[in-house]
């Protein structure tokens, strides 16, 4: 797959969950991830303030492997979660929770 190619939507799944704050989606996510057999990794998209930030840091988390991770944890397919994203690029929305 040609590196352009790699990030591009038509070789992913997409899932979004949404409700109020503080329901515990992020924590739902994280489990069922794991559950499924992922590695969740969570990005904070209010973190950045634009879309090339926000693709440098999905990007960046994609490809870095933690050092406490074990083998078998690193073998596992990546689960992104992208938490407070209706936050990113000062988007609409008012929730404070993912």
């Amino acid at each position: 797959m040609a590196p352009e190619e790699e990030f591009n939507y038509h070789h992913k799944r997409v899932l979004m969950l949404c409700g109020p704050p503080g329901t515990g989606k992020s924590t739902m996510a994280k489990v069922l991830a794991q559950h499924c057999g992922y590695r969740p990794q969570e990005v904070n998209a209010s973190d950045v303030r634009s879309g090339v930030e926000l693709v440098d840091l999905i990007k960046n988390s994609l490809q870095m492997n933690s050092h406490f991770e074990t083998n078998v944890d690193s073998k596992k397919p990546v689960c992104l979660i992208l938490d407070e994203i209706d936050g990113a690029l000062g988007g609409g929305g008012s929730s404070t929770d993912g």
